[in-house]
C-alpha cells in the first residue's frame, strides 16, 4: 500500500504528507541510490521513509493474508474507520467493477514481475463475500455494466466532463482524450504531470499550468450545463 499511494497521489495538494514530498520523485530518488545495491532494500528503505513521513518509524508492516481476510470478512458497519470504506470498494471490485490492482499484464512489469496475479484479488472476493464471487462472475458483471453505462469508449452519460491525470494509475481506465461526445456534451481533459483526483484537492502555488488550465476548462463546462 505505501507504494501504492506514493504513486497514486505524488505532487497532489492532498495534506501535508504530498505537500512535504511524499511522491514519486521522493521515491525514485531513493530506489535508484547507488549506494545500496540490494534491490529489497531500496524498497525497504522506500517503506521505512514512508513510516517515517506518517510518524510510525519502524512500523511494521501487516502480511497475513487470513488475517486480512478475518478483518474485511465482518459485514458489521464502522464508520471511525477505514474498514467498512475498505470492505465495500473490495465489494463494489468483486460484483461490478474489477480494478484488480494486479501486475499481470503490465507493460513490462517493472520490477516487479508477477507477483500480484488476478488470481490474488478472486480468492479475496470468494474468501470475503461468498464463492459466488470467481472469475467468472465478475467478469460477467463487468460486462453487464460497461453494456448498460458504455464504458470509456462508449459513455452514455450527458453534460460531464472527465479530467484525467497523466500520472494517476487509473488514467487507463478513464474516459480520455478522444473519447469525447461533443453532441452529448460529454468532454475530457488530460493534466500533464497531475496524479489522482488532482483538480479536486485545494488550490496551491506549486499548481502546473496543466492543473490550473483544467481547473479553468471544467468550470466554465459546468457553468454552460447549468447555465445554458
Amino acid at each position: 500500500m505505501p507504494l501504492i499511494g506514493i504513486n497514486q497521489y505524488s505532487g497532489d495538494n492532498r495534506d501535508n504528507l504530498t505537500r512535504n514530498g511524499l511522491g514519486i520523485p521522493k521515491a525514485c530518488e531513493i530506489m535508484t541510490n547507488l549506494s545500496e545495491a540490494d534491490n529489497v532494500k531500496k524498497i525497504a528503505n522506500v517503506i521505512n521513509w514512508v513510516n517515517d513521513m506518517y510518524g510510525e518509524h519502524g512500523a511494521c508492516m501487516a502480511n497475513n493474508y487470513t488475517d486480512y481476510i478475518v478483518t474485511y470478512a465482518n459485514p458489521k458497519y464502522d464508520p471511525s474507520g477505514d474498514i467498512a470504506s475498505g470492505r465495500s470498494w473490495t465489494y463494489q471490485c468483486c460484483s461490478y467493477l474489477g480494478y484488480f490492482q494486479t501486475t499481470d499484464g503490465g507493460r513490462d512489469n517493472g520490477i516487479w514481475g508477477s507477483i500480484i496475479p488476478v488470481d490474488f484479488f478472486v480468492d479475496q472476493c470468494i474468501d470475503m463475500f461468498s464463492e459466488k464471487f470467481n472469475l467468472d462472475y465478475t467478469y460477467s458483471q463487468v460486462e453487464k455494466y460497461r453494456q448498460m453505462f458504455g464504458a470509456a469508449k462508449n459513455y452514455k452519460g450527458t453534460k460531464a466532463v472527465f479530467p484525467n491525470g497523466s500520472l494517476d494509475p487509473w488514467f487507463s481506465l478513464g474516459l480520455t482524450s478522444g473519447m469525447e461526445n461533443q453532441a452529448n456534451k460529454v468532454y475530457a481533459t488530460t493534466i500533464e504531470n497531475g496524479a489522482h483526483c488532482s483538480d479536486m484537492y485545494p488550490p496551491s502555488d506549486k499548481d502546473s499550468a496543466s492543473l490550473k488550465a483544467a481547473r479553468q476548462f471544467i468550470a466554465s463546462k459546468l457553468d454552460s450545463f447549468i447555465n445554458p
